[in-house]
């Protein structure tokens, strides 16, 4: 075999050199683009709290109450009768707004927490965040009726994508306040006016939901008026109206 010619073997060595130290430049730059393109990975805040399943419910295990909503016996505690009445008051206006019921999810993947605001003098408000694998989206429903007597017709609904940021922001709330475990009832009853700030949790297929009157500070009303703003709900507009 011959040997190669100085000048030769010189020049390829020189080009292979050369060829290595272009392609390590091209993937470094291609890899500090990829990390700008890229989505947020999940951090340990977008996860579920540590309390879960908490006090949920395991859905394929649970009987619907009287409005097809909520678990049976939900609102029991309490005086007689509050179970039925809750019900019926909760209810009409989620049918009112279309809204299923979320004891009727099955799909594993899927994840789902809905807020649903009635005042007693005000529209009602329902605001909704599902998260199915990377799509993440928050829908917004508002009535023309009153949250403490009759629902109404939906005369406002929207719908919009969100940013895994945002809702890695909602699971820290979420996270928290430890929503698994918060009891669904406070120990004291609420007033006669004011607001109930219901939220439903749906995820693993298991339930969970706590409701409490007027909340005036606290983690709790935290994630309503996040939901809200999210929603892109006017709070200039409507801020003598967020009981």
């Amino acid at each position: 075999m011959k040997k190669l010619p100085t000048e030769i073997l010189t020049f390829l060595l020189t080009f292979g050199l050369g060829f290595c130290v272009v392609l390590a430049w091209y993937l470094h730059e291609s890899s500090k683009i990829d990390k700008v393109n890229s989505p947020i990975l999940l951090t340990e805040e977008c996860k579920k709290s540590d309390s879960f399943p908490g006090i949920s419910k395991r859905i394929s295990k649970t009987e619907k109450g009287k409005s097809g909503y909520f678990p049976d016996g939900t609102f029991a505690e309490g005086w007689e009768g509050a179970d039925a009445f809750m019900n019926d008051w909760y209810g009409k206006h989620l049918k009112a707004s279309n809204e299923k019921s979320l004891l009727d999810v099955s799909d594993k993947n899927l994840e789902i927490y809905r807020f649903t605001w009635l005042r007693s003098f005000h529209h009602p408000v329902i605001v909704k965040i599902e998260k199915q694998k990377n799509d993440m989206k928050i829908f917004f429903k508002e009535l023309d009726g009153r949250g403490g007597y009759e629902p109404g017709k939906i005369i406002k609904e929207k719908e919009k994508s969100i940013s895994q940021e945002d809702w890695c922001e909602f699971i820290k709330l979420l996270n928290d306040l430890d929503y698994w475990q918060v009891p669904s009832l406070e120990e004291k009853p609420g007033g006669n006016d004011g607001a109930q700030w219901i939220l439903e949790g749906v995820t693993n297929n298991r339930y969970h939901i706590v409701d409490r009157w007027t909340p005036r500070k606290g983690k709790y009303r935290e994630i309503g008026l996040f939901m809200l703003k999210l929603a892109g709900f006017n709070f200039d507009k409507n801020k003598d109206d967020l009981y």
